[in-house]
């Protein structure tokens, strides 16, 4: 049991990415991502390293909408174990502008990690995350973003995720 809650205190996923200008097909595709890195000790005394990458690729359907997906790998090791977990995943989302500054956002978050010390069993867990975001500009491309999303297929007995509550906090450009 105490292993299952280190494996799934290391999933978390922050990405995102800013709508780039113009008409043409090349200036609807934006990009971004995020990188995370955390370390320090768990609630059992462990010591741990968290890092993740998150690339984004996202489509601009109309001025308003977009549609795109972020990919995600983190690692999370546990020197004093010693374990090291290898997460993957994909998120596809949606998002629509209401205001220069405030936008709705929807997303399936698919994590896949492993469920045995040895790595040996793997799962994918899922979250329908659904929730409003505020942008604010810093000139140019660059933003200040912040998102308060629920999960809507959230299961306290599936003890994947720590709470249905998404809080994320991300530059763009």
């Amino acid at each position: 049991m105490r292993i299952l809650s280190i494996i799934f205190a290391c999933l978390s996923v922050s990405a995102f990415a800013q709508f780039s200008t113009g008409g043409n097909a090349g200036n609807k595709v934006y990009f971004g991502g995020s990188f995370d890195f955390s370390s320090g000790t768990t609630r059992y005394g462990d010591r741990y390293t968290y890092v993740s990458v998150s690339p984004l690729v996202g489509y601009r359907l109309t001025d308003k909408t977009s549609a795109g997906a972020t990919f995600m790998y983190a690692y999370c090791g546990y020197p004093g174990i010693p374990l090291s977990l290898h997460q993957y995943g994909i998120s596809p989302f949606a998002r629509h502008q209401f205001s220069d500054e405030f936008f709705g956002y929807a997303e399936l978050n698919m994590v896949n990690t492993p469920t045995s010390v040895k790595g040996s069993f793997r799962r994918t867990y899922t979250r329908g995350l659904l929730g409003v975001g505020y942008s604010q500009r810093m000139g140019g491309r660059w933003a200040f973003n912040i998102m308060v999303l629920y999960d809507v297929l959230y299961k306290a007995s599936d003890r994947a995720f720590p709470s249905p509550m998404v809080f994320r906090f991300f530059f763009t450009f």
